[in-house]
């Protein structure tokens, strides 16, 4: 752990944060994503799976719901048994997160929101600018054999993932107790290379990047169309039905939904692109010079993708009024609508 004197972040002052953060603002966030992404679940499917965009944002709050159980209750645990148990607490908790690959398992499913997230952009993008296209080359049977292909990509991933650590055991004199360390594997180190350049070019860091600036640019796009449609109908007087930029009330909210969920996503992920970038960087690491500060943009970027999953909720009820009936309507407030998409 980093010294006082050659960190920004105090080691005092770290502990207070990740008390504040893991005991206190991730469970409430956990509690809340647990309540809106169960009800998102329940909405989409409600309002039929006909639909590619109804089908990803169905799997989107069911990957977020999963997350934020695991990586809530993975840090909530670690700071309480470090805080309760010293040493001791966090040699156990290692011991028992490596054995059971309970870590890569709340990662798996933060990859497979980024995902979908990024799966929901652009098959808006592509319906926005060639619809006929979308409809022919892109069709529901293929968003989910590509679904369910990536994710068994990423599962193989953090399987052989695992492969990469062992769980030693020693004896510590002043604790007078046996303790836990992870360390690298004897398979990792015959195969160094090729592990570094999966994890932290393709996966780490290619992964998350290349998911932010396709969502990046289909939301700047989608923006962009939306405006102009808005103008053209604003021009052409009593034209509503015609042809050209406009579109219909139904499909301008959809998008202004997805624009809005796109956005928060932006900024949520930024955090983790600024960790994944700086463990490049030998002085910043859990253990190294700047270890305090590594530890508060850790902590940061973690409240960020809980907000991330807790949230989206949020856009779906004030910019998608065919959502916000479904809701009504499960809620008992509205008479039950048909299939529709969710915008």
């Amino acid at each position: 752990m980093a010294t006082d004197s050659s960190d920004v972040i105090s080691a005092f002052t770290l502990r207070v944060l990740e008390m504040v953060i893991y005991c206190g603002v991730m469970p409430v966030l956990m509690l809340v994503g647990i309540v809106t992404n169960s009800l998102s679940c329940i909405v989409f499917y409600r309002l039929g799976l006909r639909g590619r965009i109804n089908l990803c944002l169905l799997l989107l709050s069911l990957s977020d719901l999963i997350f934020l159980i695991l990586q809530t209750s993975i840090r909530l645990t670690l700071v309480t048994l470090t805080s309760l148990h010293g040493r001791l607490g966090t040699s156990v908790w290692q011991h028992t997160v490596t054995k059971y690959h309970i870590v890569r398992k709340a990662t798996l499913f933060l990859f497979m929101s980024n995902f979908l997230t990024t799966v929901a952009a652009v098959e808006r993008l592509v319906s926005i600018l060639s619809p006929l296209k979308a409809r022919n080359s892109c069709s529901l049977k293929v968003v989910v054999v590509g679904i369910a292909s990536v994710f068994i990509l990423l599962v193989g991933y953090f399987i052989m993932n695992g492969f990469e650590f062992e769980v030693s055991c020693f004896y510590d004199m002043e604790l007078s107790t046996v303790l836990y360390e992870i360390g690298s594997s004897s398979f990792y180190l015959a195969h160094a290379v090729f592990f570094d350049t999966l994890d932290n070019i393709v996966v780490v860091f290619g992964f998350p990047v290349l998911s932010l600036l396709l969502v990046t640019v289909c939301t700047v796009v989608i923006k962009h169309r939306l405006r102009s449609a808005n103008s053209w109908r604003q021009e052409v007087t009593g034209s509503q039905s015609q042809g050209g930029m406009t579109m219909s009330k139904a499909e301008a909210k959809l998008h202004r939904m997805l624009v809005a969920v796109c956005c928060l996503h932006i900024v949520c992920v930024l955090p983790a692109i600024l960790k994944d970038t700086l463990k490049f960087w030998p002085e910043f690491s859990l253990t190294s010079r700047f270890g305090n500060l590594f530890n508060t943009i850790v902590a940061v970027k973690d409240v960020a993708a809980s907000v991330n999953c807790a949230f989206r909720f949020v856009f779906y009820v004030t910019q998608g009024s065919q959502f916000r009936g479904a809701l009504l309507s499960l809620l008992g407030r509205r008479k039950s609508t048909s299939s529709q998409v969710a915008g």
